[in-house]
């Protein structure tokens, strides 16, 4: 309702987010206008319902689509897009004058004859917002008044569903739920289906699962003197709906245990699996991660349980958590519903990598209860979860605690071995702590309040701990130039520097692109299981397959002595002798520099003179520094693919054909994974279809990967000696020559080595001063000239626009008032070098046809989603001086990497042998085409880009390594919680486009001891969700800029990297402790390692304490 498409020609980049997020937007807008609804009189009221309830709108939304992770937009044009119903959030304010940043913006600049001419700049002139039809609910579709009946009807009917192995059986009735749990004891019973789907990826399976959703004493609603009922049956939607009803109609010393419940429903998954999640369900699976129990079990919840030989009620405490006999649900019973009391002084923690969608690493429910009418301690409570296999309560602690020093007990009670499953184990014992001081703090500003004259105020440094870390509603600006207002000669038919509908926005949207799994099935068809090592550096002794052969449906099984050809290029497809990867290593970086293990010739480059440097300088600082590269993984090299396959099966290239008409996003994967050729084996040694798609868990296992780095440095004047590691051949000499080539970024380093080595190891890949910048024409450390014009213009653009030197003091003053919340902020400028140092990267291929009638059929590079259709539409229509509509694509093997895609394949589209014909007929399209054929002249041209000459001599350190750069200037402002570690990006000013906040804070992998990769999918491995994007974002593109390299001014912008705010808050916590400033942080600034370099006391009491080890 309200809305055909949320902008979705500009917000999509793949087909798998786009529907996705439409459905949740839609189903967001639909529980708007129910509580919107129930707080009308009428629905005539309606129309003027946003206008008052715009934030409460914003909120459902964030609330709703915090659960869609998108690899690919970065979410900015998904919250733009929901401005189109919306509204807008607030105005921002540019600049910090106080001047909206929706009012028109105008700059002065020369034009090409000398004259001053106005540039317009757009703000959010997409689309027309009057294009959409208004939110209306009596416009919503009618669910189907049948199936309504149906439902009804099928209430009072028990439903059976039979399965190869399973009987799925819901029954209508409390009474027959009883039965049947009496006759099958062992079957679970399932609402939402999230725990116990889990348990099938490990082959474990129930014969029996009965589905109670359909029974009313499970989902009843109640108050009563003792406090809320709910229904087991209800769901954490439903419960979080209930109790914000319940919350403003109690007085407030009853709702502890509500607020904190509220705090915490807000947080765990998105908001589709909250609305499947059953309260009971919660409860009954006791996991140590899940947040709610810790809560319920400190606020003395009762469990009303119900079986064939009657009902009973039991405490939800501790010891049910930790499934003990006696406290626990017997065999025959199910819960029936759920008795949250009234409470006083209840408060809940949590702390995981993300701020959404993620398990806690640890989490807590705290309990004080005062004598009645004084502020005596009768009873304490504290559990924690996230510690052990079950949630643990800190019962002797509690009873000692009362009038004794807290931390310490907790720590000597609550024990964390140093091999605790889940590693971590510094941090989570500084959690401990952390939370309890925290609570402690939480009752003293509580008894404040309510005896003023008894106790005092906290102060500053002590309230700084008490306030969470909450994200907004994220706003942004983009302002950018459109050709037109530079050259009004352009013809309104030229796309070229128009903002245009990306080519296949609508379909993402609606979701009618057609994806691989979307292909029907074929008979005889086969599906690929993949058999992976459990263990990493293993010898392969042998491989018996016959038990698996037997099982029914498999047809063969394929190994490396299988593959007739190469098993892979510089990697393996299959094991052999030896198993070199599981899902990790067991050796790194370290190992292979002690046995000098490299592939790849070392890279050098020097300048100045660094032992003068060195001497004269005041201070040498010397450090190590540890990282991941990511590089991105979808088939856009087929012919690598090509070439793969046909040396595994002993082919000619010519017999293999490989098509891809688009590729979506990509998590955590790799371009050139040699897995393929083992999987293509299989069709060609059955004769039979096949089809395989991966899990994510069996796709980051596989076809994931990092490229590990390590690097020593010793800087005096700036100098920096780095080594890069890996496995791959294929990309250890590019990504070492890239390091190597682009050390120096946007600084002019007087004297410099660098020196680097791409290693054999078992890992799979993976107040900056004006004074050190680049100025004018100048030489970069590989002796390659370049002007810095562009780059200074980003740089005073920058501080024009961004306000940065007001940002810094307000960021200075509030760290002085803080000691538990520090901000920081930081300025980075950055050149980019655009492409590989290899030329035969650059090279690209089209085939143009023009038909008579005037239709034209291009082919050209792979689309990423990056909108490369939509570019070559906008050059092809510009040269030809044809309407859009007249061209279609068809697919092609042109790579398409290393921010070179536009300029190689724009290149290749561009004919000029019509021009004589065209100079002839200006203006009429039909008639140069008829006239062309005519004349005999072939309206087919092959057009083909060489690339740009590149090269590096690297015994001379001299060369053309990139064919030019680019430039910008990105500054983000974050605030960190020195408690936790928990951190969150505020702002974010940018003249170019911001990239890899999930690289340098979230995504970090994880391995067991033996090597096993243990994240393997969202749960374990965080990728940015909406909660991690600045609250403010704003990009400005730099106006006028020049380049004569790039076609049509390809480039304007690439990324920048936000890593160096979050240590400039460190910085600050750790000057306000008296700590040295010469910390090294490590990549990713996970919240771990934020907290851990935020030193004080409760850090330091777990280093302290060696009896914890």
């Amino acid at each position: 309702p309200g809305m055909e498409y949320p902008q979705p020609p500009w917000a999509t980049h793949s087909s798998a987010s786009p529907p996705s997020l439409c459905r949740t937007l839609h189903f967001a807008l639909l529980n708007f206008m129910r509580l919107a609804l129930a707080h009308l009189t009428s629905v005539s009221n309606y129309a003027n319902a946003p206008k008052h309830c715009s934030g409460f709108l914003w909120l459902i939304i964030i609330w709703f689509i915090s659960g869609n992770l998108c690899r690919c937009t970065g979410y900015r044009p998904i919250i733009d897009s929901c401005t189109s119903f919306a509204g807008e959030p607030t105005c921002c304010q540019l600049r910090g004058t106080g001047q909206c940043c929706l009012d028109k913006e105008e700059c002065v600049c020369t034009s090409s004859t000398g004259g001053q001419k106005k540039l317009i700049f757009i703000v959010y002139c997409l689309c027309n917002p009057e294009e959409f039809p208004p939110m209306d609910p009596t416009q919503e579709f009618i669910f189907p008044p049948e199936l309504m009946r149906m439902a009804q009807e099928q209430q009072r009917t028990t439903l059976v569903f039979h399965g190869k192995r399973t009987t799925w059986i819901s029954p209508p009735s409390l009474k027959e739920l009883l039965e049947l749990k009496a006759k099958y004891p062992k079957a679970p019973l399932v609402v939402g289906n999230t725990s116990d789907s889990k348990k099938n990826h490990h082959g474990t399976y129930h014969p029996i699962i009965l589905h109670p959703v359909r029974i009313p004493e499970r989902h009843v609603v109640s108050s009563t003197n003792n406090g809320l009922v709910i229904g087991a049956a209800c769901c954490l939607a439903q419960l979080r709906d209930i109790l914000m009803e319940a919350v403003p109609k109690l007085p407030q010393e009853k709702t502890k245990i509500y607020q904190a419940l509220l705090q915490h429903l807000r947080t765990p998954a998105g908001e589709q699996i909250r609305s499947m999640v059953s309260l009971g369900g919660n409860i009954v699976s006791r996991g140590s991660t899940w947040d709610l129990n810790p809560i319920l079990s400190v606020g003395k919840s009762v469990l009303a349980l119900a079986s064939e030989d009657g009902e009973r009620q039991i405490l939800l405490n501790d010891q049910f958590l930790a499934g003990c006999e006696n406290a626990d649900i017997k065999a025959k019973e199910v819960i029936v519903s759920v008795l949250i009391p009234y409470d006083d002084f209840i408060s809940a923690f949590r702390q995981a990598e993300s701020q959404k969608n993620a398990f806690s690493i640890v989490n807590s429910g705290m309990r004080l209860l005062f004598s009645p009418g004084t502020d005596t301690t009768a009873d304490l409570s504290i559990l924690y979860g996230g510690i052990g296999s079950t949630t643990i309560s800190a019962r002797k602690s509690c009873k000692k605690l009362i009038g004794r020093y807290w931390m310490l007990l907790v720590l000597n009670e609550i024990f964390l071995p140093a091999s605790a499953l889940g590693g971590k184990v510094e941090y989570r014992r500084t959690l401990l702590v952390s939370f309890l001081f925290r609570f402690y703090l939480e009752v003293l500003h509580g008894l404040h309040q309510i005896y003023p004259f008894r106790y005092t105020e906290l102060s500053q440094e002590r309230m700084s701990a008490l306030e969470l870390l909450q994200s907004g509603v994220p706003q942004g600006v983009q302002i950018y130039q459109v050709r037109c207002d530079v050259d009004p000669g352009q013809s309104p038919q030229d796309p070229v520097g128009r903002p245009i509908v990306h080519q296949s926005g609508v379909k993402h949207a609606t979701g009618e692109v057609a994806d691989i799994d979307d292909i029907r099935p074929v008979d005889g068809e086969l599906s690929l299981a993949v058999v992976t090592s459990i263990k990493a550096h293993a010898k392969i002794i042998s491989i018996d397959a016959s038990e698996a052969l037997q099982v029914p449906g498999v047809v063969d099984d394929v190994t490396a002595r299988d593959i007739p050809g190469e098993n892979g290029k510089d990697e393996q497809a299959y094991a052999e002798d030896k198993v070199l990867l599981s899902s990790g290593g067991v050796s790194g970086p370290l190992d292979a520099i002690k046995h000098n293990s490299y592939i790849t010739e070392e890279r050098k480059i020097e300048k100045g003179d660094i032992e003068k440097g060195f001497k004269s300088a005041d201070e040498i600082i010397e450090g190590i520094l540890k990282e991941s590269l990511s590089f991105p993984h979808k088939s856009h090299l087929l012919t690598f693919i090509v070439e793969l396959v046909a040396s595994a099966l002993n082919l000619q290239s010519n017999k293999i054909m490989c098509y891809v008409k688009r590729v979506g996003g990509a998590f955590g994967g790799k371009i050139t994974k040699p897995s393929l050729c083992g999987f293509f084996y299989v069709h060609f040694r059955t004769g039979r279809p096949l089809h395989f798609a991966f899990e994510r868990n069996m796709d980051m296992l596989i076809t994931g990967g990092r490229h590990p780095f390590f690097g020593r440095y010793k800087v005096s004047e700036r100098r920096y000696f780095a080594q890069l590691l890996g496995n791959s051949l294929f990309w250890g000499k590019s990504v070492i020559e890239y390091i190597v080539l682009k050390v120096d970024n946007a600084y002019n380093i007087p004297n410099l080595q660098v020196r680097g080595h791409a290693c054999k190891t078992d890992l799979p890949f993976n107040t900056v001063t004006e004074i050190n910048m680049y100025k004018g024409v100048n030489l970069t450390s590989f002796k390659e000239e370049f002007n810095a014009e562009n780059l200074w213009k980003c740089w005073e653009d920058f501080l024009d626009k961004s306000d940065y030197y007001n940002q810094k003091a307000v960021v200075e003053e509030f760290n002085t008032k803080n000691y538990w919340k520090k901000k920081g902020i930081a300025i980075i400028p950055m050149k980019f070098s655009v492409g590989f140092n290899a030329t035969y990267f650059y090279q690209a291929g089209a085939v143009i046809h023009i038909y008579i009638g005037g239709p034209v059929l291009v082919t050209r590079g792979i689309e990423l989603g990056q909108g490369i259709h939509t570019k070559m539409l906008q050059i092809v229509s510009c040269e030809l001086k044809i309407p859009l509509s007249y061209i279609h694509f068809c697919e092609t093997t042109v790579p398409n990497v290393a921010s070179v895609g536009t300029e190689i394949n724009a290149r290749a589209v561009q004919v000029r042998h019509l021009d004589p014909i065209q100079r002839d007929n200006p203006n009429v399209y039909l008639l140069q085409i008829s006239e062309a054929h005519k004349q005999s002249i072939s309206l087919s041209a092959t057009g083909y880009f060489k690339g740009y000459v590149t090269n590096t001599n690297w015994d001379t350190q001299k060369g053309h390594a990139f064919p030019h750069f680019l430039f910008g200037v990105a500054c983000s402002k974050v605030e960190i919680d020195c408690l936790t570690g928990a951190h969150k990006n505020i702002r974010t000013d940018i003249v170019m486009d911001v990239c890899f906040i999930g690289l340098y804070t979230l995504e970090e992998i994880y391995f067991s001891p033996g090597g096993e990769q243990l994240t393997l999918g969202p749960d374990t491995y965080k990728i940015p969700a909406i909660c991690d994007i600045p609250e403010q974002f704003h990009v400005y593109l730099l106006p006028n800029s020049r380049n004569s390299i790039a076609i049509y001014s390809s480039k304007v912008s690439t990324p920048n990297l936000p890593f160096a705010s979050t240590p400039d808050a460190v910085a600050a916590a750790q000057k306000e402790r008296g700590l040295p400033l010469d910390f090294t942080l490590n990549s990713p600034l996970t919240v771990e390692r934020i907290h851990m370099a935020c030193a004080d006391v409760f850090t330091e009491m777990v280093r302290l304490f060696s009896f914890l080890s």
